[in-house]
């Protein structure tokens, strides 16, 4: 899923490499009809509001206003699930960790692992 602001460009269809709001001075029924037609594309509200300028009758029809916003609210419900994940795989990862199993007192470095001591093994 990707959001579309204005400055935005295509990486798809006839209008490859074009920016959105270019798009919708040229033609900005393809913008809705991509809105209805395909699953991942969404674009945001300030979007849809510079296109209206351009084009006042964007988004008049309401399938397609009601598909925008359910697209707008799993954006950001996808959103909010990344960054959960993101903060929950930093807690759990600290870089600057210098312990470990072979950092403790009963560890011998000279030692391969099958030969180390009980001890070392039960400090495991």
């Amino acid at each position: 899923m990707e959001l579309f602001e204005t400055e935005s460009h295509f990486e798809f269809g006839k209008y490859k490499y074009r920016k959105l709001i270019d798009v919708a001075n040229e033609n900005a029924m393809y913008i809705q009809w991509c809105i209805v037609n395909l699953k991942g594309f969404v674009i945001s509200n300030e979007a849809v509001t510079e296109i209206k300028k351009i084009y006042p009758k964007f988004l008049v029809d309401e399938k397609a206003v009601i598909i925008l916003k359910n697209k707008q609210r799993s954006y950001e419900e996808y959103l909010e699930i990344e960054s959960k994940r993101n903060y929950d795989y930093d807690d759990n990862f600290d870089d600057n960790s210098s312990s470990s199993n072979w950092d403790n007192e009963y560890y011998n470095d000279s030692l391969d692992t099958d030969q180390q001591s009980p001890e070392w093994w039960d400090s495991l």
